[in-house]
């Protein structure tokens, strides 16, 4: 038993160092059990074989992993409760000689040739007695993991795997392309004065809905009131001498006719009456510019939309043309979706625009919830070089304002339809090493794993290509548990 313990605890251990007042039994007491001890100056290193546990199961190398922890911790319990006796030898050894002779070789040699017990300790009686303990536990453990479960049935056959099954199926699909989308207003109208004042009034709410015609602000009219005014007397005073100088000039031709007047008067005459004319036209002129700057006084909406900030408060003095807006309105009904698909689509979508209608879906990209259906209004005339990608946009109603601008979603261009399709759950599919794979149950209630070429996925179906025919039953759930020859159970969904 005691060759037993001392070749378990040469195969446990690796790169064992003793160190401090161990030093004193160096060569000696070493070599006594360790064939291959090396000496490294101050310090022992011992290097032993280790010995595979082999191949015997992963549960007896889980025996031979536990039964290596709990034999160490034997070891050391071993050797705690024999130091008391190794130190009482230390003790004495440094009484006999000084501490700087103790740790020469040759005084190693000396003391362990007269004391050989420091090693042997370990394995007194009482010790033996635990780590016979401990063997006798090993050997019971690794001969319970010799014995195998019995897994298989009466006949000698593996218990049939639950699975859940589906069915392949042959339908229309949608063909379908899905892109990041940007939600834009049809027309933004930033609202600024076109005549300066002060802002007597502000007609609406923030984000309040207008139309277009509403008034949104009041600019002080009276100066622009005065000027129209002014505008019109010297319109009726150039109007009045116009119409006197056309008399002048219509006596002056008679009395021309009858030699009462010159030549040269009658040309001054006609002259005055022309100077007039285009005197009253200049005031007309300048009596419709104080009219429109007296229309410029009170602003409003120039299109159907939503008012956003309000920039100004009433009170203000406003500049004309300002840099700054006072307010912004958006066209939110109808409303545009911006997104960009591949290049490589470009003949497919110009056809189909070109014959019939192709349909959008605006969808939540949180939830993929549909927000709105529309359609697809514009193609960009160029393709964007760095991306490789055009810009496509549809045109939606919103008129129960679900989509925002500015907002993204995901756009879902409903390109096609595909024909005789095979489609099985996504859940069918799995990952092996050849690929994607499928369980498929044979008549015999067997299952076969085959390779798949899977075209594209649709929601929570996948099309497939090649592998799997229609009406052929597939494993959706379980496949784990699958080994390809298997016998299955199904069970319900």
């Amino acid at each position: 038993m005691a060759n037993f313990l001392n070749l378990l605890l040469l195969s446990q251990t690796q790169d064992l160092r003793f160190e401090g007042q161990v030093l004193v039994l160096k060569e000696l007491l070493i070599r006594a059990h360790y064939k291959d001890a090396r000496f490294e100056g101050p310090s022992i290193r011992m290097d032993a074989r280790r010995h595979s546990p082999g191949d015997g199961g992963s549960c007896q190398s889980a025996a031979f992993s536990i039964g290596r922890i709990v034999f160490q911790a034997a070891i050391a319990l071993a050797f705690i409760t024999s130091w008391k006796d190794f130190h009482r030898l230390v003790e004495k050894a440094l009484r006999e000689r000084q501490r700087a002779d103790l740790l020469n070789l040759g005084e190693a040699r000396r003391i362990a040739l007269i004391h050989p017990a420091p090693y042997p300790l370990m394995f007194n009686q009482f010790n033996r007695k635990r780590l016979l303990g401990v063997a006798i536990l090993l050997l019971t453990l690794m001969a319970g993991c010799g014995k195998k479960p019995n897994t298989t049935g009466a006949a000698g056959k593996s218990a049939p795997v639950p699975v859940n099954v589906g069915k392949a199926i042959k339908k229309e699909m949608p063909f379908d392309l899905r892109a990041i989308g940007n939600v834009e207003a049809i027309s933004t109208v930033d609202i600024k004065a076109q005549v300066g004042g002060e802002l007597v009034a502000v007609n609406f709410a923030e984000g309040q809905e207008v139309k277009k015609g509403d008034l949104l602000f009041s600019i002080q009219p009276k100066l622009y009131a005065t000027q129209m005014a002014q505008a019109e007397a010297n319109l009726a005073r150039d109007r009045a001498q116009a119409a006197n100088a056309r008399r002048e000039a219509t006596r002056s031709v008679e009395l021309g006719s009858k030699g009462a007047v010159s030549k040269e008067q009658l040309e001054q005459s006609h002259a005055q009456a022309e100077a007039l004319e285009s005197t009253v036209k200049a005031d007309e002129a300048m009596l419709e510019i104080a009219r429109v700057q007296l229309g410029y006084t009170s602003i409003r909406s120039p299109i159907d939309g939503r008012t956003g900030a309000l920039q100004v408060q009433a009170g203000n003095l406003i500049k004309a043309s300002a840099d700054t807006a006072m307010v912004t309105v958006n066209q939110i009904a109808p409303i545009y979706v911006s997104f960009a698909l591949p290049e490589q689509f470009l003949t497919e979508l110009r056809n189909g625009m070109a014959a019939r209608e192709i349909k959008v879906t605006a969808l939540n990209p949180r939830d993929n919830t549909p927000l709105a259906e529309g359609r697809l209004t514009f193609i960009n005339n160029s393709v964007d070089m760095a991306t490789g990608t055009i810009v496509l946009k549809a045109t939606f109603s919103n008129e129960d304002h679900a989509l925002w601008p500015g907002a993204y979603v995901d756009a879902v261009l409903h390109l096609s339809m595909e024909s005789d399709a095979i489609v099985v759950p996504t859940s069918a599919i799995s990952i092996g090493q050849a690929g994607q794979q499928i369980y498929v149950i044979k008549a015999d209630g067997t299952a076969e794993l085959r390779n798949v070429t899977v075209t594209r996925a649709v929601g929570q179906e996948s099309i497939i290509k090649t592998g799997v025919q229609a009406d052929e039953t597939i494993v959706v759930n379980g496949q784990s548990r699958l080994v390809p020859g298997a016998k299955v159970e199904i069970k319900p969904v």
